[in-house]
């Protein structure tokens, strides 16, 4: 019997196990490709933590026939992409929605069935974006089928004026920022304004986290308010 050939995806430092419980979950992946409408699915998802670093792996074979569903459902189903996408804008705002309910908590009123609901509840709803990660991983992982093919379709599409490669960026680029990409930004201009208060970076350095979520509001309305934007 031929030995199963496993493929590393990822490495991950200090990657807490009750998210790779979770999203590295065969049941649960297997049912997110399920919804999906993929008739190939996973024999089987494999974990390993060595030296705090986490490796996820997944079967070879199992990884280059999804691979090759997925290529063959956009090229001959280019609706079922774009409703993958529409799905996964509707899970993102379903996440911000959630964001905005739990800051509106107040936590130490909770019993601890109550704060179990509450777990579960807005868990899951995290759990179905993070989810959507198997529409990104199973086309580019590995050996980059699916930009190959992109790259390959513009070699015959574009003006002789610029690359393939040029038109490939610039198609793959985001006409607007990300939430991620925001996100950065909105950190960046936070590190901006400690660090151009001298006060406020020696204050912030003597609280523990417990007491900067209390005493924060008292000591710099502004940061505040960025923090909780």
């Amino acid at each position: 019997m031929q030995k199963e050939k496993w493929l590393l995806l990822e490495e991950i430092p200090d990657y807490y196990p009750m998210m790779v419980v979770s999203v590295w979950n065969n049941k649960n992946a297997s049912d997110f490709l399920k919804r999906f409408g993929f008739k190939n699915n996973f024999s089987g998802l494999l974990s390993r933590y060595e030296n705090n670093i986490c490796g996820l792996y997944m079967p070879q074979s199992d990884y280059q026939n999804l691979a090759d569903e997925f290529l063959d459902k956009t090229i001959s189903e280019p609706n079922w992409a774009f409703d993958c996408i529409n799905q996964l804008k509707k899970a993102e705002q379903e996440t911000f929605k959630a964001n905005q309910e739990l800051r509106k908590i107040d936590f130490k009123k909770l019993s601890n069935k109550q704060l179990l609901k509450v777990f579960d509840k807005y868990y899951n709803i995290y759990l179905n974006l993070h989810t959507f990660h198997w529409i990104q991983t199973i086309p580019d992982f590995g050996d980059n089928r699916f930009s190959k093919y992109l790259l390959n379709y513009l070699k015959n599409k574009v003006d002789y004026n610029i690359s393939a490669g040029e038109a490939f960026s610039v198609l793959t680029t985001p006409p607007e920022d990300s939430y991620a990409s925001k996100e950065y930004k909105a950190l960046l201009n936070i590190l901006d304004y400690i660090n151009c208060n001298s006060r406020l970076s020696k204050k912030l350095a003597e609280l523990t986290v417990g007491e900067l979520d209390i005493k924060l509001p008292e000591l710099d309305k502004e940061l505040n308010r960025k923090l909780n934007k």
